[in-house]
């Protein structure tokens, strides 16, 4: 599973500081599409927008097994974005990160890539994440994203599969790819959900002989009463098996690490508004 020494040169928020630590950027937009440069979610974290049932925000969110348990959901700083206009359903988002931290022997940076379709009850999208030179260990990960959703009346079902590979920098051979798999199901009733999510993720270890590697899964139950497109009230109940080596856990590993092979589970209620 991802650890320390896989850490990226950016994190989450994307590298540095800066002056402000959610989406901030200014751009151009027209017929053509859009051109924005500043700190934003990459195109490779917000395709899954529509597809995980609870967003990236909350301990059930993709973040805790998928996405790398969270290194490829990213907010980067110092990128360029372009965003294509829809045509017939289909669009696309390009990201390249500057490589403003290169030193004598690293340059790190990332770019990305997402195509979507979005027409009436289906949603399709492929997505492309790399990050150069991302730590000591590596000299290049890259991570591949397929999923989609489809509403039938009340239900809407969603799936998403991902795979990680790193190129190593001090051992050879490289590490073994990384699988995930995210499926869900919305039962809707009025302003009430009714929500099932599953996730799984496993391999990502030493690709040598007799080693052991990272496997956990997780399971969540939840209940949303939407009182407006802007607010909400949601319960969950999640509980994440950690097999072998898994350290996977809630939706932001930072702040709930997990011994190797430890299982987790929590129950948790809130009130969300959006402004």
């Amino acid at each position: 599973g991802f650890n320390a020494t896989q850490a990226p040169t950016c994190g989450a928020l994307g590298c540095g500081t800066g002056f402000a630590g959610r989406n901030s950027g200014v751009g151009v937009q027209g017929g053509w599409g859009s051109v924005l440069a500043g700190r934003w979610d990459t195109p490779y974290k917000v395709s899954t927008y529509p597809i995980d049932a609870f967003g990236d925000l909350t301990m059930a969110a993709i973040s805790g097994l998928g996405h790398d348990q969270g290194n490829f959901d990213r907010r980067d700083q110092n990128q360029i974005e372009y965003w294509s206009p829809d045509w017939a359903g289909f669009a696309f988002k390009l990201m390249w990160q500057t490589n403003f931290l290169k030193t004598a022997t690293t340059n790190p940076y990332d770019q990305g890539a997402n195509v979507t379709y979005t027409k009436g009850p289906l949603y399709l999208m492929y997505a492309y994440e790399e990050h150069k030179d991302p730590s000591p260990s590596y000299k290049k990960e890259s991570g591949n994203s397929l999923g989609g959703t489809f509403s039938f009346g009340p239900i809407k079902i969603g799936a998403e599969y991902e795979q990680i590979r790193r190129v190593s920098a001090t051992v050879a051979p490289d590490p073994k790819d990384r699988k995930e798999l995210l499926a869900n199901i919305i039962w809707t009733v009025g302003n009430n959900q009714f929500i099932y999510q599953y996730q799984d993720s496993k391999d990502g270890g030493a690709n040598t002989s007799g080693a052991v590697q990272p496997e956990c899964n997780s399971n969540t139950l939840a209940y949303k009463y939407v009182f407006t497109k802007r607010t909400f009230f949601i319960a969950q109940y999640m509980k994440t098996d950690n097999k072998n080596a898994g350290t996977c856990s809630f939706g932001t590993t930072a702040t709930y690490p997990v011994k190797a092979g430890n299982d987790v589970d929590a129950f948790d209620i809130g009130l969300q508004h959006v402004f």
